[in-house]
């Protein structure tokens, strides 16, 4: 089984379940199967900077403090029950994270690193990010699997 990378808008969109119309709710109940079928085998990982990005998300949307609290809890329990590895960059991550923003500076550097962390862990990237999941000529540069969680 490969390893897969988790990012960071797959677990903020269970988290956040404020009013979601008929797609969200679709990509809400994909995510939940998603992770429960990688739960049983244990072979995905969250990197430190993306939970990084889901803190600073909260802190920056959620004004209410109980609110963000529930969340913080929700995420807790997300990364718990579905046995989520947390994972770390290395250096060489970082070198490739530059290499990224250098190659196609449509990229926002904290995806650059997300995917630079998916090569240096030979892993599968997971997102729900159309402009990454279409953005075959990284892919092929890279040699990484982008693709959503179904």
């Amino acid at each position: 089984m490969e390893k897969e990378q988790i990012d960071a808008c797959v677990i903020l969109e269970l988290a956040i379940q404020a009013k979601p119309d008929k797609e969200q709710r679709k990509s809400i109940e994909l995510c939940r199967k998603y992770l429960h079928h990688v739960s049983k085998y244990g072979n995905a990982s969250i990197s430190l900077p993306a939970l990084g990005e889901i803190w600073g998300a909260l802190l920056r949307k959620v004004e209410d403090s109980l609110k963000r609290e529930h969340y913080f809890s929700v995420i807790t329990d997300i990364i718990e029950q579905n046995a989520l590895v947390i994972s770390s960059p290395t250096r060489e991550t970082y070198a490739i994270a530059d290499s990224i923003v250098k190659f196609d500076t449509r990229i926002d550097p904290a995806d650059a690193l997300r995917i630079a962390e998916t090569v240096t862990e030979e892993a599968i990237f997971i997102t729900l990010d159309k402009k990454l999941i279409e953005n075959t000529l990284l892919q092929e540069k890279l040699n990484v699997r982008i693709k959503p969680p179904y």
